[in-house]
């Protein structure tokens, strides 16, 4: 049961459970919820003192007025890069309104556009792999970030103008400092996350890094794990000759590729963006001060059922690129 509606019985297990002494985990794992759930009901108890449902406020959600609309469209035909929290801010609503008022108005989508070969071969994977059990899975990744880099940005372009210089987010390749970072993840939680300094981009070096850092340390997680199945994308550096025929010669480890172009079939985007959203740019001004970073945030999902449920919702990411038929989806 995931689910924070939870029945005044077992509401009151979770308690009997934390006055007898079991931690977050081991009542979890009792009672078969996560542990948000259950850190959620022990918080609401020491602060109310009860366990009964709050009353309802019946509440229409509130929605940003035309006029207040149109304002917002002139200042983003000055200023598409605005952030969404600013208008969040001065309307002292959600982030969720605002953009659900900018999505009536038809903001453009950044979606990647597929060819009829990525659609096939993203059908494929979703078909394939829908009912795959990802229990196990060991999810790899790598990202490079740029001081460049203005965070998480979406431009409302009005009209033909999605290429006009004031539209577009500047990509300066010769950023103040860069910080390529490669982690894995599973269900059971974040694994390592390797600062990826001074190594040279190439099969061999990659070998070195899933083999002398990556197994390793899934196998502390999963000691006793017979099949290590590793997912990653299906970059040039994951397909070279090196890395296939190191992944070939293993009886233990095995390896699947995710189509590329499928960014919504990669759990791993949500835990980059939100390294990227927390990044102050202007205060982070070393590289030693945005690996920190990324560390920071990397350990402060540790103990959380996220990378848990990215991983689970491997199935409905299947689901929506079989419905749309290998096209864009919405993750």
């Amino acid at each position: 049961m995931a689910s924070r509606n939870l029945d005044i019985v077992q509401r009151s297990k979770i308690l009997v459970y934390h006055e007898e002494g079991f931690n977050i985990r081991q009542i979890s794992e009792k009672l078969g919820i996560t542990r948000n759930t259950v850190r959620l009901w022990i918080r609401r108890y020491e602060e109310e003192g009860h366990l009964q449902d709050r009353p309802r406020k019946r509440q229409q959600p509130y929605m940003i007025g035309e006029e207040d609309t149109r304002n917002m469209l002139a200042i983003y035909e000055a200023q598409p890069l605005t952030p969404t929290r600013f208008f969040a801010q001065k309307f002292n609503c959600s982030l969720r309104t605002v953009r659900r008022a900018l999505e009536r108005e038809g903001k453009i989508s950044s979606k990647v556009i597929m060819t009829e070969t990525n659609k096939a071969a993203r059908l494929k994977f979703a078909r394939e792999f829908r009912d795959y059990n990802f229990l196990n899975a060991i999810f790899v990744d790598e990202k490079s970030f740029l001081s460049s880099s203005p965070g998480r940005r979406h431009p409302l372009r009005t009209e033909n103008i999605k290429y006009e210089p004031f539209n577009v987010n500047s990509k300066n390749k010769f950023a103040r400092i860069v910080a390529n970072m490669c982690g894995w993840m599973s269900t059971a939680g974040p694994g390592e996350l390797n600062d990826l300094y001074g190594m040279s981009v190439n099969g061999e070096s990659y070998v070195d890094l899933i083999r002398d850092s990556i197994i390793p340390t899934v196998c502390t997680v999963y000691p006793e794990l017979p099949e290590i199945m590793i997912f990653q994308e299906s970059s040039p550096l994951h397909t070279s000759n090196a890395v296939k025929s190191w992944f070939q010669n293993q009886s233990r480890v095995k390896v699947n590729l995710w189509p590329i172009n499928s960014p919504d079939l990669n759990p791993f985007n949500y835990i980059w963006a939100t390294m990227l959203q927390r990044w102050d740019n202007n205060n982070d001004r070393t590289r030693e001060m945005l690996v920190t970073h990324c560390h920071n945030v990397w350990e402060s999902i540790r103990g959380t059922d996220l990378c848990a449920g990215l991983i689970q919702s491997m199935k409905t990411r299947c689901d929506a690129v079989i419905a749309a038929h290998g096209a864009a989806t919405t993750y």
